[in-house]
């Protein structure tokens, strides 16, 4: 089975060759929901046993960031194309979590993260075991074994919501969180303030800007 994952708040700092770099929780333990095929949905666990195994820690370094999702597992066909960064070799236990350096190089993708766009989703490869039971108060209806990453995803929002995103450390960067995957925004200014709206309501002020200054 593949699986994404999502990351929770962090800090990235901006290098002298303009690269973002900081910490990312690659995954935790815990009860995680999935949707099927058929729309329903099934509880999986992840036990400190699978996660914090030597082999699945190695599987998280070094591996390539891409910008979504992409629709198919990342290799050596395809990653040149899709990787806008990597993770690193440092990749340690945090509490429940395991923490991975990373570090983004494309400047398209540091421009939409400095324009909102923070979420992080692990893409990674899964054995599924049949087992019903009560984990911290959660039921479940699979275990999740020998945990494999395969990559990183740079999105607008994972599963852990408003927790699920990057934090710049530069002043001048522009922190609006944008809950809406595939959602374009534009900036404005009306009386001598910045605010992000949706393309297509930007297109309607603009058009209506153009007409007043016809009158």
């Amino acid at each position: 089975m593949f699986r994404y994952d999502n990351s929770y708040e962090l800090k990235l700092t901006k290098t002298p060759e303009g690269y973002l770099e900081g910490y990312a929780i690659a995954t935790r333990t815990g009860v995680f929901k999935y949707r099927k095929s058929d729309g329903t949905t099934q509880n999986e666990l992840r036990i400190a046993e699978e996660v914090f195994n030597e082999d699945a820690i190695n599987s998280f370094k070094l591996l390539p960031i891409t910008n979504d999702h992409p629709g198919e597992e990342v290799t050596s066909d395809n990653a040149k194309e899709l990787a806008i960064g990597y993770t690193g070799e440092d990749i340690k236990r945090q509490d429940n979590y395991l923490l991975t350096k990373l570090k983004i190089t494309d400047k398209k993708t540091i421009d939409e993260i400095n324009s909102g766009k923070r979420g992080l989703s692990y893409g990674y490869k899964v054995e599924l075991v049949k087992e019903d039971g009560i984990y911290n108060g959660e039921k479940y209806n699979y275990i999740q074994k020998n945990i494999r990453g395969n990559h990183l995803a740079l999105v607008y929002q994972g599963r852990a919501g408003d927790k699920a995103r990057l934090k710049l450390d530069e002043e001048d960067a522009f922190c609006v969180f944008n809950k809406f995957n595939n959602l374009t925004m534009k900036k404005i200014r009306l009386d001598g303030e910045d605010y992000e709206v949706q393309e297509k309501v930007y297109g309607k002020l603009d058009s209506l800007e153009s007409s007043n200054s016809e009158l």
